[in-house]
């Protein structure tokens, strides 16, 4: 409802603050005669999303029930399937190559990761499968016949190979056998139910092998029988790759020992022509012990210092002897010079004593004197024989040590060019121990492979058999129907969402306030009534409000007149023009019904029919036609004559005046907008308290 243009007031509840706050944006223009409009943020509304649910509850039950009853029809439907599952461990073995520093830890986890998986492929593999099914004799087993395809999957086979024949790229196709394609397509089969998977992911050295099949002894069967030719075909790759690893490491152990045996033969022929000696030493191996060189040096070097010390003491008694002989430790200590000097003693002491008796002439005492000088002479005779043989050896070891001194220095050259040409040696001494050492572990690797072909190990090693299953895997009856309850519940209020998105009309009064950005002055509730013979349809719908005075409808158009009245704070609104977007929008309904509403109050009214295309109020309230307002307009008729007092059946003491539009003319915009349309408001405004007006609809019309 509008104010028609010519008493534009605000509304109250429209008009912003007088200054911007954060509470209050800047304000919008709004439409003429309502004030300013102040744009709000939009906020979520969960009232509004339980009434968009409440509205479209028979949809979302109905898609509810939808999903629940098909899910519940293919479960109850569906075959079971058992699945059957063992439990394996395990062992890698262990790299030759150890990795260190801070990302051994990291590179073993990847290893392993690596491993898992590898196994993981190896027990899914297509030769595995078909010794399983071969074993078995799964080509017979009703479970894995191909069932015959139904007339509509014969068609798409058709289509599906014309179509591929046609873009397809011209190949020479070989022919296929039969029978080769019959077993492939049962392995295809055969993996499509099986499952491998790494225990905790693969943090772990177990595996767990499943099978699913329809018949649950057969399941368990399956599972067990892999297992065995799991084992086997390790078993049998091991032993393979033992035999292989065997004759290639002959082939290197002949061409090791070839290469040993040269090294040594040049390593003897160079000792050979270079006189190189070792001694070994005890316990020592083969070319560990000390060359002949060496060793004659050290000895030289041990003699010379041991000649040095004796000739340094054997000097020191050289010396002594020079100056003192006797206390010569030779001397003093040499038996015959102490006999001799006892000797001297005695005769000495006899000498003395006859001295004191007889004269030096005497003859005793000539002989004693005799005596003393041949026992004196025999002393002096020995000490200068020590000292010559104390020169004399003196002597030697000087000349003991001048010799050493010169070995000492002849060896010291022999032993640096030995030690120069030793280089050489140990080079291709070092090529020999290489080559021995190859040798050795060639050969006790060829001793492991030869009891590893004679042992049957593996690393692989059953921890769960598979049982028979008791309870189906496949449905999960409960499960489904629940998850069907869920999705379905999902689908409908999304469906229901999505229908509401879809719709574009407005349903409430808060909409029409945020879309259109008018005030709401109240709600009208749609009116339906049956057909009655004795009054018109129309008729008992358009005058139902005054026919029916405590209905709701009734109510809705006395709140819409209170609204009004209160639309401003000075005076309310003399003029109103009603209007609706399209045709048959209760524009007309709505208009006389609020002039009754005017009139109800014993207010002046008038109802002016302003749709001068195809106006209607004049058939509802009994009237004729012309002349009417598009005749005023025109300057034909005078205003008195166009005015029609309605009363009576308007309800008691209820009455309105009223103008109807006339003759249809051809331009009735120009007629509306013409000055006489101006003077004529203006002219009912003094003369009634409220003007209603009926007119066109907004969209298609100007």
């Amino acid at each position: 409802m509008e104010n028609g243009g010519f008493d534009r007031q605000p509304v109250p509840w429209q008009e912003g603050p007088p200054a911007h706050s954060p509470e209050h944006p800047p304000a919008q223009p709004g439409l003429p005669g309502y004030g300013p409009y102040y744009a709000e943020e939009e906020e979520i509304d969960l009232r509004e999303y339980l009434g968009i649910i409440l509205r479209r509850r028979w949809t979302i039950l109905a898609v509810l029930l939808l999903v629940v009853f098909t899910t519940a029809f293919f479960t109850f439907k569906m075959k079971p399937v058992y699945k059957a599952t063992a439990t394996l461990e395990i062992s890698p073995n262990q790299p030759q190559v150890v990795p260190f520093g801070d990302g051994a830890p990291q590179a073993r986890i990847v290893e392993q990761a690596r491993y898992i998986q590898s196994q993981v492929e190896i027990v899914k593999s297509r030769t595995l499968a078909k010794r399983v099914v071969e074993v078995l004799g799964l080509e017979h087993n009703p479970e894995f016949q191909g069932k015959e395809k139904g007339a509509v999957s014969r068609v798409l086979g058709v289509l599906k190979g014309t179509v591929g024949s046609v873009f397809a790229k011209k190949e020479q196709v070989l022919p296929v056998d039969p029978e080769e394609a019959k077993k492939e397509r049962l392995v295809s089969a055969f993996l499509s139910k099986l499952k491998v998977t790494p225990v905790k992911g693969g943090k772990s050295f177990l595996l767990a092998v499943s099978f699913e099949a329809h018949n649950p002894k057969l399941a368990a069967k399956v599972v067990n029988t892999l297992v065995e030719e799991y084992i086997s075909f390790d078993l049998e790759k091991r032993i393979e790759a033992t035999k292989v690893g065997k004759k290639y490491l002959e082939k290197q152990i002949a061409k090791v020992q070839a290469r040993l045996e040269e090294a040594e033969e040049k390593l003897n022929k160079f000792a050979k022509e270079n006189d190189i000696v070792f001694l070994s030493k005890l316990g020592g191996k083969e070319g560990q012990g000390e060359d002949i060189a060496t060793t004659r040096l050290a000895e030289l070097t041990d003699e010379l210092i041991k000649a040095e010390a004796h000739r340094i003491q054997l000097e020191s008694l050289y010396n002594q002897s020079l100056k003192d002989p006797d206390n010569l430790p030779q001397v003093i200590n040499n038996q015959l010079v102490g006999n001799l000097k006892d000797r001297l003693a005695q005769l000495e002491s006899k000498y003395a004593n006859l001295s004191s008796t007889f004269t030096p002439e005497y003859p005793e005492m000539k002989r004693f004197r005799e005596e003393i000088a041949s026992v004196k002479s025999q002393v002096e005779r020995e000490k200068r024989r020590v000292v010559a043989s104390i020169k004399t050896d003196y002597l030697t070891a000087l000349k003991r040590e001048e010799m050493l001194k010169k070995a000492l220095e002849a060896q010291k050259k022999r032993t640096a060019e030995l030690r120069q040409k030793a280089i050489d040696y140990n080079i291709i001494k070092r090529e020999v121990e290489t080559n021995r050492h190859i040798y050795e572990l060639l050969l006790q690797r060829s001793k492991e492979m030869d009891v590893e072909a004679s042992v049957r190990s593996t690393s692989i090693r059953p921890i769960d058999e598979a049982s028979i299953p008791l309870v189906p895997y496949r449905p999960k009856k409960a499960l489904n129907l629940l998850l069907s309850l869920v999705v379905g519940l999902m689908a409908g209020v999304f469906l229901a969402f999505f229908l509401e998105y879809l719709d574009n009309t407005i349903k409430t009064p808060d909409e029409v306030e945020r879309l259109l950005r008018v005030p709401v002055l109240g709600v009208v509730p749609t009116i339906t009534l049956k057909r009655r013979e004795e009054k018109g349809e129309g008729q008992v719908i358009d005058l139902y409000a005054v026919n029916s005075p405590k209905s709701p409808a009734a109510e809705a158009f006395r709140m819409v007149r209170t609204s009004l009245m209160l639309a401003s704070a000075e005076q309310p609104p003399k003029a109103v023009l009603v209007s609706s977007p399209q045709v048959s929008g209760g524009k007309s309904f709505v208009a006389l019904n609020l002039a009754l509403a005017y009139a109800q109050m014993e207010a002046r009214v008038v109802l002016l029919d302003c749709d001068l295309r195809r106006a209607r109020l004049h058939r509802v309230l009994d009237v004729k036609a012309n002349p009417g307002l598009s005749n005023y307009l025109a300057g034909r008729v005078d205003l008195a004559q166009v005015v029609h007092r309605v009363e009576g059946k308007l309800g008691d003491g209820v009455g309105i005046d009223f103008i109807p539009a006339g003759t249809v003319p051809p331009n009735p915009v120009e007629l509306l907008n013409s000055k006489a349309f101006y003077h004529l408001l203006e002219g009912l405004r003094e003369k009634y308290d409220h003007i209603v007006m009926d007119s066109p609809p907004l969209v298609g019309f100007a």
